[in-house]
């Protein structure tokens, strides 16, 4: 009886190796497209876009915290006085708010998506903060290389948000209260530990510790593959002719009030933030006193962050953003009266009606007035 030939070669190309189709007979299955980046990077998708922007939001905000929480601390370090570090952090927050709507003019003009966008923005900002380490005692370069780091990675925050309406794209739904809520127990984490690690490693090695933390949030943006844009619906005719003719997205005129207001609670927020060290000093506290300030914040955040959905679907966005202002306004005044850590820490606990309230609800408000690139 002869022995029957299969056609089965006995090399496979790389492409064939992951065929999963075995020879039958004397048929050779069809050679089948194998996408390597597509199976290796992470496609956003309705089931998936929760727990991907969750992760987004926990390793900026991971990042941020070593930047903004210790930049007060890393500069005392560094011999800096406290009308310095004032400047220096007033600067970037100035810088900040100058690159935002350049880099939303950035993201619209060029043919790379928005996440790709962000990971050249982040490598610019990881050599600077290389920089850093050797700048030395030179003041005057590291006050501008401090400046330029805060204030690029600070206003790479807009696009964070603006990731909710794109992605939403897919079909899925994004809670914002939830995964911001994530990002705020990233903040509260790290500040935390690396409150307890300031006890025994120098505050020099901080730009160390958010180099790597950038890397890793540029590691994630890089992996993500974003929807296509208006995959799930076209664009808005009378928004694509706006755009067409130069028109001003109707409603600017007034959300620029809206912008306004917003500066001068911001500017109250990170000044607290940024001189919580001074504070805490103070009032007999220090550096450790940080990260259990800011845990304690944290924590009653979450809880405001992750309950939002339902605040605003009873008094709408509009109504918690004035209550948040008027609650962050007392919370820096009960921080005035205080006269202990313990009095630091109890101001702390208005986070939960202020600054929990407050980035879901401007998110949302912003997203119910602008769409598309506007949003940016």
């Amino acid at each position: 009886m002869q022995r029957r030939q299969y056609a089965c070669p006995g090399r496979l190309t790389a492409k064939e190796r992951f065929i999963p189709a075995r020879c039958s007979g004397d048929r050779i299955p069809a050679p089948q497209k194998f996408y390597y980046r597509k199976h290796a990077m992470l496609r956003v998708t309705e089931k998936n876009i929760r727990k991907i922007y969750a992760a987004v939001q926990f390793l900026y905000w991971l990042a941020y915290a070593l930047l903004y929480a210790y930049a007060s601390t890393f500069l005392q370090d560094k011999g800096f006085a406290d009308s310095q570090i004032g400047l220096t952090v007033g600067l970037a927050y100035l810088l900040a708010s100058v690159l935002q709507p350049a880099f939303a003019r950035l993201y619209n003009a060029v043919r790379l998506s928005l996440e790709r966008c962000m990971c050249l923005i982040l490598g610019v900002i990881i050599l600077l903060s290389v920089a850093v380490m050797f700048a030395g005692g030179h003041r005057f370069l590291l006050c501008v290389l401090v400046v330029i780091n805060m204030g690029t990675y600070a206003a790479l925050q807009p696009a964070v948000n603006a990731m909710v309406q794109r992605w939403e794209q897919t079909g899925g739904k994004i809670n914002f209260g939830i995964a911001r809520s994530v990002g705020t127990l990233a903040y509260a984490l790290m500040s935390f530990f690396f409150g307890q690690l300031l006890k025994t490693v120098s505050p020099g090695y901080l730009p160390v510790f958010y180099a790597v933390s950038m890397a890793l949030f540029g590691a994630m943006l890089l992996a993500v593959v974003p929807p296509a844009a208006g995959s799930a619906q076209g664009p808005d005719p009378e928004e694509t002719a706006a755009q067409a003719h130069g028109d001003t997205p109707p409603g600017s005129d007034r959300f620029m009030i809206v912008i306004i207001g917003i500066g001068f609670l911001i500017f109250g927020h990170s000044s607290f933030d940024c001189f919580l060290l001074q504070i805490l000093q103070n009032v007999g506290g220090n550096s450790t006193n940080i990260g259990t300030a800011i845990l304690i914040g944290a924590i009653v955040e979450i809880v405001a962050m992750i309950g939002y959905d339902a605040l605003a679907r009873r008094f709408g966005d509009r109504k918690l953003l004035i209550f948040a202002a008027l609650m962050w306004v007392l919370k820096l005044f009960t921080t005035y009266l205080a006269r202990s850590p313990m009095g630091v820490y109890g101001a702390e606990l208005f986070q939960m009606l202020s600054f929990a309230i407050y980035t879901p609800a401007i998110v949302s408000y912003v997203n119910s007035h602008f769409s598309g690139k506007e949003n940016l």
